[in-house]
Order: structure tokens, then sequence, then C-alpha cells
């Protein structure tokens, strides 16, 4: 027992590179909860508990909220989420070492350390240019993003009544550019209906998968494409890095599946309930609902119409999709993409009698197969654990659909909702809360932050015995 105290202790206190950017993010959600406690932030009283939510949500880049944001908080308290996006998307330690690059000190070892770990360099020494690159690459699309949105919407005589003014109008195009790219999910919009009153507007919703497929597709590709342009300018030979091609492939694969899936299971529902059938839309709008709003569970957050007009079993397959997220050292949350897919490779090579796990002409090392299987389990786990708790607390309040649906959009950083969100109660808060919290942090992050940074690997063998399995 005392030595479970310790490990909570140095979780808090400890110095080991995962539990200091533990303490970082923690400090960084309760800053941001207490700013939006202020009466200058808000057009109405909120609760310390439904600004901790928001703050927690927002640095996590999930996008589930208590409250609607544009009539709960006001240009400030907008301002102060909308930081907490930004920071959430691209890192504290990456932004730490982009005002070090600025102000033009000398970047040390140790930033370099908590830059490669917060953002997944797999070489120390590019951690620094791997942040220059993605943060070019970031704040571009976020400028791109909301300029177009800003001419789109100053053209178009039928969004004049949904802005105040033409600064509104400004002010919700840079919003929801930035929580895209970030794959935040949040909107600032009259009512809180996410983009319902864009769900016929293919301009706007083609420019929110583009800024959510930029932002969840992982920052060391970015890197990667920089060096071969710079190579090919240079006419020499360039390599992509495994990991680029693993992780390109992996989201597009889980993304395709993932909508064809959604098409199957709205195809086979019966006819006068399945959404595809639905004659109150058009065929171009259906198809186009199935395909933005499953682009969408990769981290994005945004509906077009209400979730519970599709199938039980979309909402499952959506579940899953949020549960397993976007690229790893992405904006994006969840077990990852490149996770899931060295796990279905392993279920492979076991299937066919192979020892090695092999993708593109290339094994995967044992330890990072190893490691993708304790990331899924433990994964699974968490989901099974806080879905039962949640139900336990709100018990016949949520059928068993709803809350595994808000878990895995918390878990995975979504933000979609099957409805239940506003209507949460303080323990059900505080438990998504932590759900946001470990998603944003990741789960290898997690798993590591209980460990002692004292602990030295283990070079001991001990004689091997074989166990019967299933």
């Amino acid at each position: 027992m005392k030595s479970f105290f310790i490990k909570i202790k140095n979780i808090f206190f400890g110095n080991s590179l995962p539990q200091r950017l533990f303490q970082g993010y923690l400090l960084t959600i309760i800053i941001g909860s207490l700013l939006l406690m202020f009466t200058f932030t808000k057009n109405h009283e909120a609760s310390f508990i439904d600004s901790l939510f928001i703050a927690a949500s927002a640095f996590s880049d999930t996008g589930l909220s208590t409250v609607v944001l544009s009539e709960t908080f006001n240009f400030w308290g907008q301002l102060i989420i909308l930081i907490l996006i930004q920071v959430g998307g691209i890192g504290i330690m990456t932004i730490k070492i982009m005002v070090l690059m600025f102000l033009g000190r000398k970047i040390h070892l140790k930033e370099r350390l908590f830059g490669a770990n917060e953002r997944g360099s797999g070489k120390l020494g590019g951690s620094v240019d791997l942040i220059k690159i993605s943060m070019i690459v970031i704040f571009s699309t976020e400028l791109i993003a909301a300029l177009a949105l800003i001419l789109h919407f100053n053209f178009k005589p039928e969004y004049a009544s949904l802005f105040d003014s033409k600064a509104d109008m400004v002010w919700t195009s840079i919003f929801h550019s930035v929580s895209s790219v970030n794959n935040a999910g949040f909107d600032v919009l009259p009512g809180g209906s996410s983009l319902a009153v864009f769900k016929q507007d293919y301009f706007v919703q083609i420019v929110t998968i583009l800024c959510l497929f930029i932002g969840g597709i992982g920052f060391p590709v970015f890197y990667d494409l920089k060096c071969y342009i710079v190579a090919k300018r240079k006419k020499e030979n360039f390599r992509m890095s495994l990991f680029t091609k693993f992780s390109v492939k992996a989201y597009i694969i889980v993304g395709v599946i993932g909508i064809i899936l959604v098409f199957i299971s709205e195809l086979l529902a019966p006819k006068n309930i399945g959404l595809l059938y639905n004659e109150n839309y058009t065929l171009a709008e259906r198809i186009f609902y199935v395909i933005f709003n499953t682009s969408s569970t990769r981290n994005a957050g945004y509906a077009t119409i209400d979730l519970n007009e599709f199938q039980t079993s979309t909402q499952l397959i959506f579940s899953i999709l949020m549960w397993i997220g976007a690229c790893p050292s992405s904006t994006g949350g969840g077990i990852r993409c490149t996770t899931f897919m060295v796990v279905m490779l392993l279920i492979k090579s076991v299937a066919t009698g192979r020892d090695d796990v092999e993708t593109k002409d290339r094994s995967i090392p044992a330890k990072t197969v190893f490691r993708a299987l304790s990331v899924f389990i433990t994964g699974v786990i968490l989901i099974v654990v806080f879905t039962l708790l949640l139900l336990v607390i709100n018990m016949k309040t949520w059928n068993l659909m709803e809350v595994l649906f808000e878990v895995s959009s918390a878990f995975g950083t979504t933000g979609l909702t099957l409805g239940i969100t506003p209507n949460l109660n303080v323990a059900s808060k505080l438990v998504l809360i932590v759900v946001m919290f470990i998603g944003q942090v990741g789960i290898s992050s997690f798993l590591l932050i209980w460990s002692d940074k004292k602990v030295i690997a283990n070079t001991r063998s001990l004689p091997e015995e074989d166990i019967t399995i299933g």
C-alpha cells in the first residue's frame, strides 16, 4: 500500500519525462478552468465543474460540451477556449521550443527530449526541425481555411442572419478553422447544434474534412514530405520513413473501411427507419451525411445531423472508429490507427503461422508489437471500465449505446454525442474529464507516468517455460 501512494505522489511531483508532461497538462487545464470562471469571460453564470469540463475538453481537443459556448461565454471566454484548443493541439513543450526559437535562444537537450516525446519524433536531433515544419503546416492550414470560410460566408446572403456582425462572421470562421485543424469539434454557432446549419453546404463540410485530415495525419508525415521535396530539388534519393508510409496507409484504410461499413449498416436497416431510405433528404444529402459524419469520427467531432438518426449498429461503428482515433503525433486521440493496424498484422501473422509481424518488406520490432498490443488491450479495458462506471452512476437514465458512445468520444478526443452531454451530473462529468485527459496524454504516456525515472532496463534473463493459450 505504501508503494502505491509513493507512485501516486510521483505522478504529481515526479521528474520523469511522462510525469512532467502529465503535470504540465494538468496545470494547463486547471488554469484554463479558473480563467473561465471569471465574470469577464461569461454571458451568464456557469459552475466550476462546467468550466473545468470545458477546459479539459478544449485542451484535449475533444469538443464535448455541457453548455452552449455561444450562449455561455462571450468573446473573451471563447478566446480562452480557442487558446486551450491550440495549445492542446500542438503541445505545451512545442510552444516552449517555438518561443525559444523566436527569441534566438539555444534549444537544450532537455527541451529536445520533451519536444521529441510530446510530438513523437523518432530522431532526437530532428525534433526541432519536425516542430518547425509541423507548425508551418498547421498555422498555414488554419489561415487558409479561415480565409476560405470568411469569403464563403461573405458571399452567401442566406448566412447574413446567422452572424451578428461582420466581426462575428470573421471570428466564427477563425474559431472553426482552428477547432477543425486541431480536431477539437467545438463551435460558437447559435444553438450549439454543431454544423447542422451547414448540412447542405458542401463547401464548409469539405473544408472541415480537409482540416481534420491535416490535423489527424501526424506531424512526422509533414517532416518527411518536406525532406522528400528538398531531396527531389537536389536530385537526391530519399526514402520515406516506414512511419509515414504505415501511418498514412493505416489512416486511409481505417477511414475507408469505416465509411463502407456505415453504408452497409444503413442499407441493411428497415426501409422505414434507415437514414439512406429517409425521403426527407435527397440522395446526395444522405450519401454526404454518411461520408461527413463517419469522417468526423476520426477526431473532428462535428455533426451535420442528429446522430440518433443513424442505426444502433452504425453508432457502434462510430464508437469503434472514435476509439481507434487518428495517427500518432497528431492533434487526434484514441489508441491511434497505427496501433490498430499493428495488432491486425499480428493477428494475420498468427493466423498464417509466422513468427514475425511484417509490413512493406520490413519486420516490425517485437518491442513495438508488444507495446501496440498493450495499448490496444489497455484501451479496451479503459472503455469497458469507464462505460460500466457511467452506467452505474446513471442507472436507468441512459442505455448502453448512449454511454458507450459518450465514453468512446471522450477517450478518442472526438466530441460527438448522442445528446446526453448537457444532462451529465457532477460525478459523470468528473469521470469523462478523466477519460478525456487520458485520451489527450495517450495510453503509452499514461502507463509510463506510473514508472519512476530511476527504474533501469531489466537486464536479467529468466528460464523460459511455455504456457498453453486459446
